[in-house]
């Protein structure tokens, strides 16, 4: 079933609002004006009697007649005075003493034996009993077959007082009301309904606004933004809207930035696993070769044998130092690896590393400078080593016969950059990027003639190595780096070329 709009619900429901309420003012207007109106005048009407009751009808006539018209002065009812039967004072000529002929009489004195009342005596009907003798009642008046409220008193000496009330002027009253209620209802009616469509009308549109803009979020279009300014709670849900929308922006391209990125680690993982294994296989095809050939006997000579079992051991070695590296780098690049970190003079820790290794320094004939201050920064001093022989190493592989090697620190605010230059033929700026990523095979005519890089032993320290690189010195670095949240870099200088790596400062 097809829903209705909120502005035809709204309109209808302002229209019913304004029914009932008529309908209401109606109902009491037909059941409650006649008993509060018949409570009106019979309050009215016992008031007035108890002044009627004081009055002194035996005296001077127009005294007497005076004070009556003064009592029933702005009254809607009649008074009615009564002397043994006769009407001798009525506040209407019709239901007054009249002549035969018509005529009102002058007094009730003259001839008031021969003089008759304009109507018989009211038929009897049920009185309500009041107080001090006063009663009142609901009658007919048989002559006009009117309907009348009738307040009685008998006094002494035979006067009756007689006040009454025309009960057809007040059923009028309500059935003019009515009618011009029912008018008014329509009229009013017709204009409210104009008024409740226009004003459901604008309380919708922020509505419809916002719901178009949902609708355009469903097709994660991020484009625009709900402006509303009404100052009430549908301007707080634009705004709310508008910041979900912006974190569902900020969701999406955080996710496509992630799969991106998971997807680039998959291909690296790939390529990982293919290096890994091309590289794996050239010391097991070598370690299976001079094992095959003693075996079948064909290396009798003893010192053969033990050069033969050599290479087997150190192509071992090789073996074992890719896969420990590869195994760390999966570590460090999964995230189950973390870092000891530890405030240390940063300096000192330089200092520490080049005495350590003095004697590589002095084999390998580099002309180390250090350039270093007091700083201190959190580290994990076994990975900072780890960091500096990763560039040591790679210095040493691609240097120039020169062997210059510097270490210069750079403060940048929060953090120290570590500096590490060797002299050299330039990087291509093109494969930079590149050669952070494991086994990238660099341009081998930089590689000197000395190859000498740093391995990393069973307990995690760093010792030189005479063997050659398999790529994934970089990759280590960087993903150090990655789990600080660090950077990483390197640089073309004059007649070189610089990496970097920063420590955070504390």
């Amino acid at each position: 079933m097809k829903n209705r709009s909120i502005t035809k619900r709204l309109s209808m429901q302002i229209i019913a609002l304004i029914l009932c309420f008529s309908a209401m003012i109606l109902l009491a207007n037909t059941l409650l004006i006649k008993p509060l109106y018949e409570a009106s005048v019979e309050k009215a009407m016992v008031a007035a009697m108890e002044d009627l009751r004081e009055v002194d009808y035996l005296g001077e006539h127009e005294k007497w007649v005076d004070q009556i018209l003064t009592i029933g002065g702005g009254k809607a009812f009649d008074i009615t005075i009564d002397l043994n039967g006769r009407v001798i004072f009525s506040s209407s000529k019709e239901i007054g003493l009249k002549e035969p002929d018509g005529r009102v009489a002058e007094s009730p004195d003259e001839g008031a034996m021969e003089r008759r009342p304009i109507f018989p005596p009211l038929e009897e009907g049920e009185w309500n009993e009041l107080d001090h003798g006063v009663r009142i009642g609901h009658f007919t008046e048989p002559r006009n077959n009117n309907d009348l409220y009738v307040c009685s008193l008998d006094l002494e000496d035979g006067i009756r007082i007689n006040l009454t009330q025309p009960v057809e002027p007040i059923l009028e009253s309500i059935r003019q009301a009515n009618i011009l209620l029912m008018a008014g209802t329509l009229f009013f009616l017709l204009i409210a309904s104009l008024i409740a469509f226009r004003i459901a009308k604008s309380f919708t549109l922020p509505i419809r606004k916002m719901q178009t803009y949902v609708e355009q979020l469903s097709k994660l279009d991020f484009s625009g933004k709900v402006e509303l300014q009404t100052g009430d709670e549908l301007e707080e849900l634009s705004r709310d809207i508008n910041g979900l929308s912006d974190a569902l922006e900020e969701t999406l391209a955080s996710l496509e930035e992630k799969n991106e990125q998971l997807a680039k680690e998959i291909r690296s993982q790939k390529r990982l696993i293919s290096d890994a294994s091309h590289e794996l296989r050239t010391p097991l095809t070598l370690i299976q070769g001079y094992a095959d050939e003693i075996v079948a006997g064909y290396v009798p000579d003893r010192e053969k044998q033990g050069e033969y079992v050599g290479y087997i051991a150190e192509e071992s070695r090789k073996m074992k130092r890719l896969i420990n590296e590869i195994l760390e780098l999966s570590r460090l690049e999964s995230g189950r690896m973390t870092l000891s970190l530890a405030s240390a003079n940063v300096k000192e820790a330089i200092e520490s590393f080049f005495y350590k290794y003095e004697g590589f320094v002095e084999d390998q004939a580099l002309h180390v400078q250090l350039d270093v201050f007091d700083a201190y920064c959190q580290i994990d001093s076994m990975r900072f080593e780890q960091i500096l022989a990763n560039f040591l190493s790679n210095a040493v592989k691609y240097g120039d016969e020169n062997r210059k090697l510097r270490v210069w620190m750079q403060d940048m605010e929060d953090r120290i950059r570590i500096h590490v230059y060797n002299s050299g033929r330039p990087i291509e700026e093109a494969i930079m990027d590149d050669l952070w990523k494991g086994f990238y095979k660099a341009d081998q005519a930089r590689v000197s003639s000395q190859s000498t890089i740093m391995d990393k032993g069973e307990n995690g320290e760093t010792s030189p190595q005479n063997e050659d690189s398999f790529g994934l010195g970089l990759s280590i670095v960087k993903a150090i780096q990655e789990v600080v949240g660090l950077n990483c870099g390197l640089a073309n200088m004059d007649q070189g070329v610089d990496f970097w790596f920063e420590v955070k400062k504390g």
